[in-house]
């Protein structure tokens, strides 16, 4: 895997994530969605963005040592 495509894994999550989550506020919690992206400016909110962008990030570091090896494997010339 590339890893544009584990970025893409990690984006695609965010997005079903946040889907849910908006759901969730909305018909569980009765919250608009007005009110859940103004606690995205709190102190709390600020901390789960925070949160979100490693849970994105995650598939590439997770799989970092793996597309370093592969990269320096495709560089290497055969004598």
């Amino acid at each position: 895997m590339s890893a544009a495509s584990l970025a893409a894994v990690g984006l695609g999550g965010l997005f079903l994530q946040q889907l849910a989550d908006v759901v969730v506020g909305t018909l569980l919690r009765g919250i608009t969605l007005a009110q859940q992206l103004s606690h995205l400016a709190t102190p709390a909110g600020l901390i789960y963005m925070g949160l979100l962008l490693a849970y994105v990030a995650m598939p590439v570091l997770v799989n970092w040592p793996r597309l370093s090896g592969a990269n320096a494997r495709s560089t290497e010339h055969n004598p």
